[in-house]
C-alpha cells in the first residue's frame, strides 16, 4: 500500500500530524497503518542526529523498516525529518519497485516557531535544532504529490 512521507524541520509538528493521520486512516478508512519514526525504533532523536555516522545509520534503519512494511495490506507513514532530497528519492525508488503509490506531506514552519515548540519537549538542543533546520532541502512545491501543511 502507499507510503506517506512526512517531511519538515525539527519540532515542526510532524509527529502530531502523523498521529492524527494514522487515527483518521484507521478509524474512518479502516486501513491498517504502520507509523515508523524514532519512537517506533525506540531511539533518542538527539543521539540519532549527533553526527553524520549516526545519522546515516539511522536513515538506513528507517528505510529498512519502510521496506519491511510495504505490502498490499497497510499504509506506511514515515515520520522523520526526511530533509535530504537524495534520501527522499531513494524512498521514491523503493516505492516504485513495490509498484505502489506515495505522497509527501511537508510541515513547513519557520525556525523561531520550531524553537518555541522545542521548548515544550526539549527534544533537541538549541544548536542541533538550528543545524538540522539549516540543512532542510525543501521539497519541490510544483510536484503533484506534495501537500504543504
Amino acid at each position: 500500500m502507499p507510503l506517506v512521507l512526512i517531511v519538515g524541520g525539527p519540532s515542526s509538528g510532524k509527529t502530531q500530524l502523523a498521529l492524527k493521520l494514522k487515527e483518521y486512516l484507521e478509524k474512518e478508512k479502516m486501513k491498517e497503518v504502520v507509523l515508523i519514526n524514532e519512537e517506533y525504533l525506540q531511539v533518542i532523536k538527539e543521539e540519532c542526529y549527533k553526527d553524520s555516522t549516526s545519522e546515516k545509520m539511522h536513515r538506513a534503519k528507517l528505510k529498512s523498516e519502510v521496506e519491511k512494511h510495504l505490502d498490499d495490506k497497510s499504509v506506511v507513514i514515515l515520520d522523520s525529518l526526511n530533509y535530504i532530497k537524495g534520501y527522499r528519492y531513494e524512498l521514491f525508488c523503493l516505492v516504485r519497485n513495490f509498484k505502489t503509490r506515495h505522497c509527501l506531506v511537508y510541515s513547513k514552519l519557520d525556525l523561531e516557531t520550531c524553537m518555541k515548540y522545542n521548548t515544550y519537549t526539549n527534544t533537541y538542543s538549541a544548536n542541533l535544532l538550528k543545524d538540522l533546520y539549516s540543512r532542510m532541502e525543501e521539497p519541490n512545491a510544483s510536484s503533484k504529490k506534495i501537500f504543504n501543511i
